[in-house]
């Protein structure tokens, strides 16, 4: 019987009101955690702090998933888009060969007050 895929699982709930404080007073904190894509698709929302909250949460949940294989990435390493459909998905910025044979689904939702991500890396 041959061995599956390694499967490691991330999650990460945010308070979206922290993105509202951080909107108004943090750029240095925007540049450090997001790639220029995610700002611009974000603040081409009416509310952009539900979109940076959810990314936050998306790369909280990408660490979280990462470490069980003992691998790190700072946030602005890992980029959170979406395909022609809307679909988020996972880029890492990296050229590390760890990272390579990694495959990552990610499950975005927020409410009003909260971002939720959940992520499955496996190899």
């Amino acid at each position: 019987m041959g061995t599956g895929p390694v499967i490691k699982i991330g999650v990460d709930n945010v308070d979206i009101s922290r993105f509202d404080k951080i909107l108004l007073s943090n750029s240095a904190f925007l540049n450090r955690c997001f790639t220029p894509k995610e700002q611009k698709y974000s603040l081409s929302k009416i509310d952009p702090s539900p979109h940076f909250a959810v990314r936050f949460a998306a790369k909280e949940a990408v660490i979280k998933a990462l470490s069980g294989f003992d691998l790190f990435l700072e946030h602005k390493k890992i980029e959170i888009t979406n395909d022609a459909k809307g679909r988020p998905f996972i880029n890492y910025l990296t050229d590390e060969p760890s990272y390579s044979n990694l495959n990552t689904d990610v499950s975005l939702s927020h409410s009003e007050t909260s971002a939720i991500a959940f992520v499955v890396v496996y190899r």
